[in-house]
């Protein structure tokens, strides 16, 4: 009982806030630039209105796009609020309203998941937990942002510590797709650079996490991680999630390193944080949410980078490359007349990509049947290629999947993995 209240005592000794600040900052200008991004590439209309189909996520189909020009309101909102994080005009506040918006955003349509996007959401609602007094944080704000950080990395590891990544393929053919870069684009194509990202890339994310912490590590692994996301953001096209992990790699630094840059005034009242037990409670039922929920694609039999069962929410970033093609036929059980459906009619190029998704494939087959009156079987020929494999049948094609309910457990018309 007293090493407890000793290690509650610890999580609310008050600790600088400059470093949280110098995120907070360059995390609402990544929101800032994200908005932004949606409004110049008309993505609003393209991803959000014009799909006549969504693919909500499981117990999520009542999140549904507002009416009319609803959405742009929606994201005017999500601007004016990432203003507020990134100028510190009612921080907190504008966490939390940009934590519901862009998590109703986030569940629109799973065809569109990042994991940034996730990792948005997460922040935000931290961030909307906060309190910041006086130039000053209770320690466990920023535990809890550094430990997150250090999930991010670690999963992203081990999902990247299997055969396929070994063996270079996903990340050779997408180095190969930089291959007509003017001067430097053949060098993409040299074993020996592919051997480098491959197994750079595993060693850094299973290893910067633990050198983080390591005070005598910290720096030297500061250095890596900012060439290493600067390196991914001149090479793939990742968005703001490049920013947004510098920035919070930064929190493994002293949390006073921006005064020394910045010249900013120490303050000279410490002020004091009350411990609470709920807060340690949500403090270490968080952390071992997190630290949990990655591991329940192991709970499903199959290979996750086959069945996709258990992949969201785990940090899976750029370790299977999928090639898919799907074609849908709706058949009248009673005189037995079959219409081939091509779901290129529906469903916009990111839609199209995410249909090696199970729960993809079935709802886009309960869109069918609803579509042409709910009197019709839909069965689907979907062959995939995973990393480079020759197309092979991932859905049982004699399977009615208009009669199939969603649910989240195992899914007996996926089609074994043949490697």
């Amino acid at each position: 009982m007293k090493k407890l209240k000793l290690f509650t005592g610890w999580l609310f000794d008050p600790i600088d806030s400059a470093s949280f600040t110098v995120f907070r900052v360059v995390f609402g200008f990544c929101l800032c630039l994200f908005v932004l991004q949606w409004f110049q590439n008309n993505w609003i209309e393209e991803y959000i209105l014009a799909p006549p189909v969504h693919f909500t996520f499981f117990g999520f189909d009542w999140v549904k796009p507002w009416p009319g020009r609803g959405m742009y309101w929606h994201f005017y909102g999500l601007g004016l609020l990432s203003l507020g994080i990134l100028f510190g005009v009612w921080p907190r506040l504008c966490s939390f309203f940009f934590c519901l918006g862009f998590t109703q955003l986030f569940l629109i349509d799973q065809a569109y998941y990042e994991n940034h996007y996730y990792l948005i959401c997460l922040l935000t609602f931290l961030l909307s937990l906060f309190p910041v007094k006086d130039g000053y944080i209770p320690r466990w704000c920023l535990l809890l942002l550094r430990t997150q950080f250090f999930i991010v990395y670690f999963y992203a590891g081990i999902a990247k510590c299997n055969n396929d990544w070994i063996s270079g393929v996903p990340m050779g053919s997408m180095l190969a797709a930089r291959a007509n870069w003017p001067l430097i684009g053949p060098i993409f194509l040299l074993p020996k650079v592919v051997f480098f990202f491959v197994h750079g890339g595993l060693l850094f994310d299973l290893l910067v996490g633990p050198l983080l912490f390591w005070k005598r590590s910290r720096i030297y692994a500061f250095g890596a991680a900012v060439f290493f996301h600067l390196l991914n953001f001149s090479l793939f096209k990742i968005g703001i999630f490049p920013w947004m992990m510098i920035a919070g790699t930064s929190l493994f630094l002293s949390p006073s390193w921006p005064r020394g840059i910045f010249r900013w005034v120490d303050r000279r009242t410490i002020p004091t944080f009350s411990p609470s037990r709920w807060t340690t409670a949500l403090v270490v039922g968080y952390v071992s949410f997190q630290a949990l929920l990655p591991l329940r694609q192991h709970l499903y039999q199959g290979p996750v980078h086959w069945t996709e069962l258990g992949g969201f929410f785990s940090w899976r970033m750029m370790v299977n490359v999928k090639e898919v093609r799907a074609v849908f036929f709706a058949v009248n059980p009673t005189n037995h007349q079959v219409w081939q459906i091509d779901p290129r009619e529906y469903l916009n190029h990111l839609q199209l990509k995410q249909l090696s998704r199970p729960d993809n494939i079935l709802q886009f087959s309960h869109f069918i049947r609803e579509r042409l009156g709910g009197k019709v079987e839909v069965r689907a020929n979907v062959r995939l290629s995973l990393n480079g494999r020759p197309f092979q049948m991932f859905i049982d094609p004699s399977r009615d999947l208009a009669s199939e309910k969603r649910t989240l457990q195992e899914k007996d018309w996926i089609l074994p993995f043949q490697p």
